[in-house]
């Protein structure tokens, strides 16, 4: 089931009890929908923001598990967006795991992780990526273990 709250969309399957809340940031409406399905038929909430503007704020207010950042947004670049979430106190602590459909726009793989490194990334995904890509990478954040490889994303 999907809520619309000022552009802001929540994913949940109301029959169950959610373990982890997951965040995610991208201007793709149609992306949007496929992770609150894929999240939702694992076991997470999703909360789904279009407009990078609000990311701080509602992070803070939800606090949620894990924050999925598309880096290039409309109206935000995702490199700024993470800085600015590691460096507020309430917000620091939350793993942030890039996401991008423009892999030229992240640079080689030493680039990544000096971009990693800098803007407090715990991993990056190249879009598109498989569901089983993406749930090992969230359950590695919340404490479970993945056995994705980091850089490549299979």
């Amino acid at each position: 089931m999907k809520h619309s709250i000022s552009h802001v969309k929540h994913y949940t399957d109301c029959g169950q009890t959610r373990k982890r809340l997951v965040l995610a940031v991208d201007d793709d409406d149609g992306f949007l929908d496929e992770l609150g399905e894929t999240l939702a038929g694992n076991g997470y909430d999703l909360v789904a923001v279009g407009d990078g503007r609000q990311t701080v704020a509602l992070a803070r207010t939800i606090r949620p598990d894990v924050i999925l950042l598309d880096l290039k947004l409309d109206d935000s670049d995702g490199f700024q967006l993470a800085c600015l979430l590691k460096s507020d106190p309430a917000t620091a602590g939350i793993p942030v795991i890039a996401m991008t459909g423009h892999p030229g726009y992240v640079g080689s793989r030493r680039e990544v992780a000096e971009f990693s490194q800098k803007c407090g990334f715990v991993d990056c995904l190249t879009k598109p990526f498989s569901p089983f890509v993406l749930m090992a990478r969230i359950d590695g954040c919340c404490g479970g273990q993945t056995t994705a490889d980091p850089i490549n994303g299979r």
